[in-house]
């Protein structure tokens, strides 16, 4: 059922809708953002120009109602199931038709935005017609840059200062709550677009590498686990407090964050235990990280390190990009090294991975 767009609630919808739009005006491809409902509240000029109808026309109704329905039903269950019910973006091609009925190819990205209740509140949908791989690679880098500036930057400032407040105390234990519930909220926003932005540059561009002793890495990031996760038991089996290699640091910490981080979010939660390994081997090194939490399924190993792919278990523990072992395995790739993954682990019973160089 189409909304009344007259009415006092679209209207709030249309005003915040307009926000998120004036960071699009100028982006050179075809954006919509409709409500939680799929019904359309903005679009950029961009839009306007692929698809032949003003934004006026497409306010109040549905994408597939103006220039979609060419794909099969699946595609677009698919779709539905993954921004709505998982809460995270698809990444497609889609056919689609202008408004005089010519045919177009085009990639299509569709990304959840959360609003302060927890609930959706938008759907942004990025459609580029992409013909070529040199507009392919121009729009992976455009895109990169508007998500950068327009939500890197001020959800960093938000993160800042949710935190400032909560340290400086005086609070009401609701109002702590409802700060911590924010705070949390971005705090994944931030860690979604990380990710995006990691997945989109690998590959773009040539690696600046240096000396990285990356047993002094892995010790930063125990520690800081251990804050996250005070009651998961740690054991170090080898490690070897300075090895250092040559690679891309900042890359390299991406890496190893991912795994460790990983050992102590899916430990068992009635006793985590999680033990990590790192060891000189032939001149290079071997780096392992291991728990006793619910091993990985074997139905599900073959999909682990596949893009957006999270597995029951991890959805039922907590929400992802989805991401992680995706840029783990590609950084791995790009630096020659191997990663291998044992479930259920020889010791722990749970998950290890295994990372050689």
């Amino acid at each position: 059922m189409k909304p009344a767009v007259a009415s006092p609630e679209f209207e709030k919808k249309l005003q915040r809708a307009s926000l998120f739009r004036n960071g699009y005006l100028n982006f050179p491809h075809h954006v919509v953002i409709t409500d939680a409902d799929g019904f359309i509240l903005a679009a950029n000029p961009a839009a306007e120009r692929v698809t032949g109808y003003t934004e006026a026309e497409m306010i109040g109704r549905k994408p597939g109602e103006l220039w979609g329905g060419y794909m099969p039903r699946e595609f677009y269950q698919q779709l539905w199931h993954r921004i709505s019910v998982e809460r995270m973006p698809f990444v497609g091609r889609v056919t689609n038709a202008r408004k005089d009925g010519t045919k177009i190819t085009q990639e299509i990205t569709v990304s959840p935005v959360i609003g302060d209740d927890g609930e959706i509140e938008f759907f942004i949908a990025i459609e580029p017609e992409i013909s070529n791989p040199e507009r392919k690679k121009q729009f992976d880098e455009d895109i990169t840059g508007v998500v950068s500036h327009q939500l890197r930057t001020p959800l960093s400032a938000i993160n800042w200062a949710l935190e400032y407040v909560m340290e400086e105390g005086g609070l009401k234990p609701d109002q702590v709550e409802l700060l911590k519930g924010a705070y949390e909220q971005s705090r994944s926003a931030s860690v979604l677009i990380s990710d995006i932005l990691i997945a989109s540059r690998l590959g773009m561009e040539k690696l600046d590498l240096a000396e990285t002793d990356i047993g002094r890495m892995i010790q930063d990031i125990v520690l800081q686990m251990r804050r996250l996760f005070p009651a998961v038991r740690y054991e170090c089996a080898v490690c070897e407090p300075s090895i250092t290699v040559q690679s891309n640091p900042t890359l390299a910490r991406q890496v190893f964050s991912n795994l460790i981080e990983n050992a102590f979010k899916y430990a068992d939660p009635a006793g985590g235990k999680v033990v990590l390994g790192l060891e000189r081997v032939d001149g290079g090194f071997r780096f392992s990280s291991e728990n006793n939490g619910n091993p990985v399924p074997a139905e599900e190993m073959p999909k682990l390190f596949h893009k957006y792919f999270r597995g029951e278990y991890a959805k039922s523990v907590g929400k992802g990009t989805g991401l992680g072992l995706y840029i783990v395995r590609t950084i791995c790739d790009e630096f020659g090294w191997r990663i291998d993954v044992m479930s259920p682990s020889e010791t722990l019973g749970g998950t290890k991975f295994v990372l050689s160089a």
